[in-house]
């Protein structure tokens, strides 16, 4: 599966912003571009993060995360669905705590 995120593969990019909308100098941000629309999620709650696994996992099998909007996940799961396998997706805020949580296991 490939899909085009404003001529990179990552959904999740550094964006400097100049005059930052909190009235904060320059700074780079986070943005979680959506893999259906190409437009950034602005906020944890406008998305979810999704992945197609087989029926059947096995230890250590790993799957690409996509990153939609919640208006946008019906088609980009529909265009995307293969036989045998299913979506499953969890809210940003979860994507987001269980990364932080890893950074800190593996002291990254």
């Amino acid at each position: 599966m490939t899909t085009t995120r404003n001529g990179t593969d990552m959904a999740i990019t550094m964006t400097f912003e100049l005059d930052h909308p909190q009235g904060e100098p320059d700074v780079f941000v986070t943005t979680i571009t959506c893999d259906q629309c190409g437009l950034p999620i602005e906020r944890d709650r406008d998305g979810n993060y999704h992945w197609l696994a087989p029926n059947v996992v096995e230890d250590g099998d790993q799957f690409p995360a996509y990153f939609l909007h919640k208006t946008c996940w019906r088609p980009f799961e529909a265009e995307h669905h293969q036989p045998g396998h299913r979506w499953k997706s969890e809210a940003l805020k979860v994507f987001t705590t269980r990364l932080s949580l890893r950074a800190r296991e593996t002291n990254l």
